[in-house]
């Protein structure tokens, strides 16, 4: 990737980034193994992970539809759940769950958002009562905006650097943020190879 165009792929960057707009430009620092000095890592966490990404254009939409009551759907350990749970609360939506996972007694992230929820936290509610149903993980067509992100925070470092990797390690849940890389990365020219690790039974 030595023939790469910088002031080209710094154009189509801007122009992405701009295309995104208003979802916040979140660029994820890279991190050099110290094991390994030929591999770099990036680290999402430190912005938010994946998730934050998607919700980056998901809640403003829903905010932008008026929904008051959205319907979640996941793993009662799904950390997705989680987070979102509590976005959509600091936003004035109300959470309402429907949950698969394990019998019994609530236990992990189930059981963390019972404990920060309480009386809020309702899983029955009769059909037509809530507003919209998010998809498991989040994935839908209203996150993509947030997740091309992604793609754009990689170029924004890979510029900085004057490198692109030549291989790319993403893990993947529902897919959806692994296909909005792909589709970044197209958009942008960047040939790198993607490997999509499956992290789902």
């Amino acid at each position: 990737m030595n023939d790469i165009d910088w002031n080209k792929l710094e154009a189509k960057n801007t122009s992405l980034w701009e295309a995104l707009s208003p979802v916040p430009k979140l660029v994820a620092p890279w991190q050099q193994s110290r094991r390994f000095p030929e591999l770099t890592y990036i680290r999402e966490d430190l912005v938010g992970n994946y998730k934050k990404r998607k919700y980056a254009s998901l809640i403003p939409w829903m905010l932008q539809q008026g929904f008051q009551r959205v319907q979640l759907c996941g793993s009662s350990h799904s950390s997705n759940l989680l987070k979102l749970s509590m976005r959509l609360r600091h936003s004035g939506i109300s959470p309402i769950y429907v949950l698969e996972g394990r019998e019994g007694p609530p236990v992990g992230n189930g059981l963390l958002n019972r404990l920060v929820l309480g009386e809020d936290f309702l899983t029955e509610i009769p059909e037509g009562t809530f507003d919209w149903s998010v998809p498991e993980g989040g994935s839908c067509p209203q996150a993509l905006a947030g997740s091309l992100g992604l793609a754009a925070s990689l170029a924004e470092i890979s510029l900085d650097r004057r490198s692109l990797p030549d291989d790319i390690f993403i893990d993947s849940g529902t897919g959806f943020t692994a296909a909005a890389l792909l589709l970044g990365l197209g958009f942008l020219g960047i040939s790198s190879q993607v490997h999509i690790v499956s992290v789902t039974g």
